[in-house]
């Protein structure tokens, strides 16, 4: 877990470099370019704002938000990452990435790996968390199609869930 989190923590921090600087190929999507389920929109239960989702406030229950993978990746994902703020460690409240890959031919999904951040440090004086996983998958994009799950869990008007992004790397 310690590689996956350095590896992570370092294409982030490339990422926001020169743009000729490259540990590792990565691909990343912010919250508001992905879709919310209807239960979401329904509910009301969100607001997207500078490209970070969140619960509206008073709001609690589960926002869930689908956001497709490229196709063309040109690289074999193999850790998965979600930048979020999560202020507390109450049970019922945090946010998760999952990695699903849907059967062209059947529509067979199977989820492959899931980021969250429950059991990781509570994010403190507005400052975003991180949280990564390794995983082992045959990267076939012409066989299945890839999307995110994104999940915000919150049992608690007053708790803070923020999504800011979902990242592949390799």
């Amino acid at each position: 877990m310690t590689k996956t989190m350095l590896a992570f923590a370092t294409a982030i921090a490339i990422s926001t470099m020169s743009s000729t600087a490259h540990a590792a190929n990565f691909w990343n999507v912010n919250a508001t370019s992905c879709v919310p389920d209807s239960a979401s929109i329904q509910g009301n239960l969100y607001i997207g704002t500078g490209g970070t989702v969140k619960f509206a406030p008073g709001k609690t229950g589960n926002i869930v938000l689908y956001c497709p993978v490229s196709f063309k990746l040109h690289f074999k994902p193999d850790v998965i990452g979600i930048t979020y703020y999560d202020d507390t460690s109450s049970p019922g409240n945090h946010v998760s990435v999952q990695l699903i890959k849907m059967e062209i031919g059947t529509g067979a999904i199977t989820s492959i790996v899931t980021a969250h951040s429950k059991g990781r440090p509570v994010s403190t004086q507005g400052k975003a968390g991180s949280s990564a996983q390794e995983f082992k998958d045959t990267y076939n994009p012409n066989d299945f199609a890839y999307y995110l799950r994104i999940d915000l869990v919150r049992n608690s008007p007053t708790a803070n869930e923020i999504v800011y992004c979902a990242s592949l790397l390799d």
